[in-house]
């Protein structure tokens, strides 16, 4: 087997594996070291009215509580057990 070949055997397993730790990563990142312009509480979760939702994530109307000002709120569906 000439060394181009078994470079062709490792590279999928190699790729996957660095796809998953990419993933690990990026769920690190939001969850331990990314900082939010507004804080969760400075939202007005008791209010929200439903827009509209994807394949990840759902959508709602509410409102900033400090500013008094209309957002949306995307919140994210979580597959991950």
């Amino acid at each position: 087997m000439t060394q181009i070949e078994k470079m062709k055997e490792q590279l999928p397993p190699i790729a996957r594996e660095c796809a998953e730790l990419h993933g690990k990563l990026d769920i690190f990142y939001v969850n331990k070291i990314m900082k939010f312009d507004i804080e969760l509480n400075e939202l007005d979760w008791l209010n929200k009215k439903f827009i509209d939702s994807g394949s990840f994530s759902k959508v709602f109307k509410s409102e900033w509580k400090r500013e008094q000002i209309p957002v949306a709120l995307k919140v994210g569906i979580c597959f991950i057990y």
